[in-house]
């Protein structure tokens, strides 16, 4: 079982020393750093809601895949609107 927490720990951080920063870890309560490419991991989450909600609200499944992406693009594409927005709204005023 050890051995099992040492792999995950040389796979993910690289190193054994950093296995206490991992038992240390508790959902919810405390963060994990995630580093500069947080953002890219958006996008699969941007898919999985647009494929659930497109599951749940067609008719027909054959319908799915072209739906599930332009919903995504929506969301992708609104995301990006409310970011510039957010980022210009300042610089206006």
């Amino acid at each position: 079982m050890i051995a099992a927490f040492a792999c995950v720990g040389v796979v993910l951080f690289g190193t054994v020393g950093a296995l206490p920063i991992l038992a240390q870890y508790r959902p919810f309560l405390v963060p994990l750093h995630l580093g500069s490419y947080w953002l890219v991991l958006l996008l699969p989450l941007v898919v999985a809601i647009a494929i659930t909600y497109k599951c749940i609200k067609l008719d027909e499944l054959s319908k799915l895949p072209r739906e599930a992406i332009y919903m995504a693009a929506q969301i992708i594409g609104f995301m990006i609107v409310a970011a510039l927005a957010l980022w210009l709204s300042p610089q206006l005023l």
